[in-house]
């Protein structure tokens, strides 16, 4: 699925760096802290103090100044979180040193916020305040000369010097300025040399079923920008798709959280979410209990490290082994989330490369599915005497990597009525099912018995199904004085409905005058426990099939 125009312009802010004027979109950093010391007056006071501040795992470097009563730190320049409270209490809480003043140097990007005070719980004053912000390290800029300056002079991106006086909430630091420039190519090329391109979430494409109209528009938007960590939200109404450009430096988006938000609007169930993200390639050791949380085997996995306390998991399939063949320790990957396991994640690897190469020209997202289309809605569909309304079902299944795996899989799948195993492809994660009594067969206890096993996650079902295309109409708003009134379409194929989500096979088949179909398509979600089916390919049926036909009075 090619990019568009927009996200290409946001990766070319993202991944490369051909000009100072890119380069200075996403650079902030702080470059030196200057710490002023009482009571530093010898060289084991230096030794001391040094390593004191190496403590911080944010700290390349620190020197002493015995001369100036001075500690120069140097942090890392990959804009991580700097946490300077902390290194004035390490200092002031080792005996005879207090800490006189912070200098500081740094290239950060100038923000305007609103504030708003409070005496004795009634509202006194709103106006503006400003801050400095350099990677995950915010500066509120107390007012002076150069303040004043600084906003008149228009500068976004600036390199600047100051003075923090005081902490805000005991966090914040208080910067005085009391200089600041534009920064020069030096200054870019001194972090481009020395940063490595921090590992982030570079954009979430989020596929909606639901009809989407102004207000829509703004609801999503809205329940996409809750989240923290979000730069950009923009809809698309014609092809049902948020998407979302994250920050790159600071908190990641929880992409659980961001999926439940526009769920819990109502009108609206997430599809799937495509993801293009920057991070480190882990192998890990993932543990295996039985029911009865009995200890039974370990397997080695795969994750993507976004952050340090935030990562994908990595389902198995040929594009993960080519990654792990590849023996690259970090990656720019773009894949599908369809599941989260415990809060996690799970992504279903499309492509990958090497981070800080050229700007990625994903090809249109492959699947196994494809080859399935051909060989299910070509020609041999009109061979086909007697079609089964529901002929198959795909399933794709997180933790499915062992012989025990499909042992325990196969006995969970096999206690729903009416199916039969064809197939288990532990390599691909698949299990393939047909349906032999359909009256007693439902999509939704099959998706539900695998997700509830504890080590197991369903990414998605493909299925293929033949059946009527029947429309109906919903309604949206009903709270509201206007309720909005939406033709929508469903599949139905004995006894199943599946709620067709919107797309161009979708909008094709609407435009012909056949109703009755062969389709394959993929559901990665319910509505209540109707399944919403989203089409990947279809072949019309031209003589209604015996099982369609209505019943007889």
């Amino acid at each position: 699925m090619k990019l568009r125009l927009t996200s290409i312009i946001i990766m070319v802010f993202i991944l490369a760096f051909a000009s100072a004027g890119n380069a200075q979109e996403i650079f902030h950093y702080v470059s030196s802290i200057d710490i002023y010391v009482d009571g530093f007056i010898c060289a084991t006071c230096v030794r001391i103090l040094e390593d004191t501040l190496m403590q911080e795992d944010s700290i390349v470097e620190v020197i002493g100044d015995l001369e100036k009563g001075m500690l120069r730190v140097i942090p890392h320049m990959d804009g991580r979180y700097l946490d300077l409270f902390a290194m004035r209490q390490r200092i002031n809480d080792t005996e005879q040193y207090s800490v006189l003043r912070m200098e500081i140097s740094l290239v950060g990007r100038f923000v305007k916020y609103p504030a708003e005070y409070y005496i004795g719980g009634i509202y006194a004053y709103s106006g503006d305040r400003y801050k400095l912000k350099a990677g995950d390290t915010e500066f509120i800029l107390s007012r002076n000369d150069k303040l004043t300056e600084l906003i008149n002079s228009g500068q976004k991106v600036v390199s600047a010097k100051g003075t923090v006086t005081s902490f805000q909430g005991k966090k914040v630091p208080v910067l005085q300025l009391t200089e600041f420039h534009k920064p020069v190519d030096e200054e870019i090329k001194k972090w481009e040399d020395a940063v490595v391109f921090p590992n982030h979430i570079g954009s979430i494409r989020v596929y909606v079923d639901g009809y989407i109209c102004n207000t829509c528009v703004r609801d999503l938007e809205n329940a996409a920008k809750v989240e923290e960590g979000v730069y950009r939200v923009e809809v698309d109404d014609d092809k049902n798709i948020i998407t979302v450009v994250p920050q790159v430096y600071g908190r990641q988006i929880d992409l659980e959280n961001l999926w439940d938000n526009i769920d819990n609007l109502g009108d609206f169930t997430v599809l799937r979410m495509e993801i293009l993200a920057v991070g480190e390639i882990i192998k890990y050791s993932a543990k295996y209990y039985n029911e009865v949380q009995e200890y039974t085997h370990s397997e080695d996995r795969y994750k993507l490290q976004i952050k340090d306390t935030y990562f994908l998991a990595l389902t198995n399939n040929q594009t993960l082994d080519e990654l792990i063949k590849s023996g690259y320790d970090r990656a720019t990957v773009r894949g599908t989330i369809s599941a989260f396991s415990n809060g996690v994640p799970i992504m279903l690897l499309a492509d990958f490369e090497k981070p800080l190469g050229e700007i990625p020209s994903w090809a249109e997202y492959s699947d196994p599915l494809d080859k399935l289309s051909v060989m299910l809605v070509g020609e041999e569909i009109e061979e086909t005497e007697n079609p089964n309304q529901l002929e198959s079902v795909r399933v794709y299944v997180d933790g499915f990597i062992s012989a025990a795996s499909e042992e325990s899989l196969e006995d969970r799948i096999m206690e729903e009525e009416g199916v039969e195993i064809v197939n288990m492809n532990p390599q691909m994660g698949l299990i393939e099912v047909i349906p032999k009594d359909i009256e007693n067969f439902e999509l939704f206890d099959l998706w539900q018995n695998v997700n509830n096993m504890r080590e197991y996650e369903i990414i998605k079902m493909d299925v293929v199904a033949t059946g009527e295309l029947q429309e109906v109409e919903f309604e949206y708003g009903e709270e509201s004085a206007t309720p909005e009134r939406v033709k929508r379409y469903k599949l139905y194929a004995k006894p199943f409905d599946f709620a067709l989500s919107y797309n161009p096979n979708l909008a094709q088949m609407l435009r012909e005058e056949d109703k009755l179909y062969t389709v394959v398509g993929t559901i990665t979600s319910f509505n209540a426990q109707v399944p919403i089916l989203e089409i990947k390919s279809y072949k019309e049926v031209k003589e209604m099939p015996d099982w369609l036909k209505p019943d007889p009075f």
